[in-house]
């Protein structure tokens, strides 16, 4: 049995499911559910099955503040974990709109600090490895740990155990502000306004967020804001309403977004009338997708070329707008040394993409593309 082997045996120990495992759960938590799971961490915070799927369930929700701190955590605690060394529990996700620039280089500092802390533990300088791998640490730094590495007697394919995982596929679009398509309700029940509110004359609106199902079924209702007498039987009606399903690409998705309720008295409306819901807002146009979904979508790459003599070493991180034509509309650069960067936004401008579909129409996508620059073998 090879070193890193040993190691990740030894760690999972304290882990019984895999991190894959652990992300697919956490990729399918309600809100409530979470919370949940957030309070049973707070009374044992070594539960790492319990912290692994809280990373996920934020990852998929663009929660960036509690993703980042279960994932400082994790770092500064169990740096050994299997579970550290995979991309969406590392801190090594896209910059936008997990994590900017700050939390990635905390979350090396941290990686750094703990390589210093085990100078011999094989499997916290794997997991470190990983998070330079994608996050594109400096030249400096990879060839530090790639050497203790070696000297720790791990060879490249030990050190890749860690490895990247499959791409996630999408499985909950998240389409916030009132952008969801209202428009797909095949079944919507009005809310019988309260005799008490009504008499009293009190109006306003109850807002929820809401996870629609693959089947167009409302499975997970959270009130934000609304009157108490009006919350109740605002929340009675919505949970019985009924969506066409939202596809993306195709395939059934879930949806995380917002509901208003708004109820307004009547002159002349009777205690049983129906309050008026929220008007129908525009279908969304833009949706966010990760880079490694998006990649995969790619049909047309032009490399980009190493400026004069320089040393072409490292990666340029950028932040892109896809039109639903498939071609780059608007480049925002996050990171990269300057003489990478304009050769790299010149290439990804000659990118095109298959257009994303969603409910069978076109859509602009916003994704993070990284373009990295390696050093052919003879420089």
């Amino acid at each position: 049995m090879n070193l890193l082997l040993m190691a990740v045996l030894l760690a999972g120990s304290a882990l019984a499911q895999s991190p894959d495992d652990l992300r697919s759960q956490g990729l399918k938590l309600t809100a409530s559910e979470a919370q949940a799971v957030e309070e049973s961490l707070r009374a044992n915070p070594e539960d790492l099955a319990a912290r692994g799927k809280l990373i996920a369930y934020y990852f998929v929700e663009q929660a960036r503040e509690p993703w980042s701190q279960h994932v400082f955590w994790l770092i500064e605690h169990h740096p050994e974990s299997p579970l550290a060394g995979f991309n969406f529990a590392s801190g090594a996700l896209p910059a936008d709109p997990l994590n900017g620039e700050a939390d990635h280089a905390h979350a090396k500092d941290l990686w750094l600090e703990q390589t210093r802390r085990h100078p011999d533990d094989a499997l916290v300088w794997a997991n470190a490895l990983r998070f330079c791998a994608l996050t594109g640490c400096d030249a400096g730094t990879k060839e530090r740990l790639l050497k203790h590495a070696e000297e720790l007697g791990l060879s490249s394919s030990e050190m890749t155990v860690a490895g990247e995982p499959p791409a996630r596929p999408i499985t909950r679009l998240r389409i916030a502000d009132g952008d969801f398509n209202f428009r797909n309700l095949i079944k919507k029940v009005e809310p019988v306004y309260p005799l008490l509110a009504l008499q009293a004359r009190i109006q306003g609106v109850v807002r929820f967020t809401a996870i629609i199902g693959t089947d167009g079924h409302v499975q997970d209702l959270q009130v934000i804001s609304g009157h108490p007498l009006l919350i109740p039987v605002a929340k009675e009606a919505v949970q019985q309403w009924v969506y066409r399903p939202t596809l993306l690409n195709g395939k059934p998705v879930e949806v995380s977004t917002e509901i208003d309720v708004a109820f307004t008295p009547s002159e002349g409306k009777d205690a049983s009338g129906g309050a008026a819901g929220s008007v129908a807002p525009p279908a969304p146009t833009r949706v966010r997708v990760g880079s490694n979904v998006q990649a995969a979508l790619l049909v047309k790459r032009v490399e980009p070329e190493c400026p004069g003599d320089a040393r072409c070493q490292g990666a340029v991180r950028l932040t892109a707008i896809i039109g639903t034509d498939g071609h780059v509309q608007e480049i925002h650069v996050i990171s990269g040394h300057p003489l990478l960067v304009p050769t790299a936004v010149d290439a990804v401008r000659q990118w095109v993409y298959r257009p994303t579909m969603l409910n069978g129409k076109p859509v602009e996508v916003v994704t993070t593309i990284d373009v990295p620059f390696t050093l052919p073998a003879n420089r």
